[in-house]
C-alpha cells in the first residue's frame, strides 16, 4: 500500500490499505494512509469515515483533526469544518496552519450565505 501510495497510484493504495484493515481494524498508520488515498481520488465520505475513526482511537491527533476539517471543507460541510478547526485551536492554540484554514472557511462560509 505504501509503495502504491508513494507512486501516487491512490486507488490502488486504497485498496492495499482496506485489504490490510480486514487484518487488523484499528491499524493506525493504514487509517491514515487510506483516509488520505480516499480524499485524494474524491472519495470524501470514506476518507471522512477513516479520519473519525482515527480520531475514536486518537483524539488528539492532530494530523487526523487537520485531515479530517480539510475533508469537511472540500465536501462544502463548512460550519461542521469551522468547529473542526476551531477544536484543533482549542487542544493546540499555536497551530498557524489550522489558524489559516479556518480564516479561509469562514469566509467561504460567508460567501455561501450571501450568494
Amino acid at each position: 500500500g505504501v509503495v502504491c501510495f508513494k507512486q501516487k497510484l491512490y486507488e490502488t493504495a486504497a485498496k492495499a490499505f482496506k485489504e490490510a484493515l480486514t487484518i487488523n481494524p484499528w491499524h493506525e498508520q493504514s487509517l491514515r494512509y487510506l483516509g488520505i488515498s480516499l480524499a485524494k481520488i474524491g472519495e470524501y465520505d470514506e476518507a471522512l469515515k477513516a479520519f473519525e475513526k482515527l480520531l475514536r482511537i486518537n483524539p488528539h491527533d492532530v494530523q487526523s483533526m487537520n485531515y479530517r476539517g480539510v475533508i469537511l471543507g472540500k465536501m462544502e460541510r463548512f460550519g461542521e469544518a469551522i468547529r473542526a478547526f476551531d477544536e484543533i485551536l482549542r487542544v493546540y492554540p499555536d497551530m498557524e496552519d489550522a489558524r489559516e484554514k479556518l480564516e479561509v472557511l469562514k469566509s467561504l462560509e460567508n460567501e455561501e450565505h450571501f450568494s
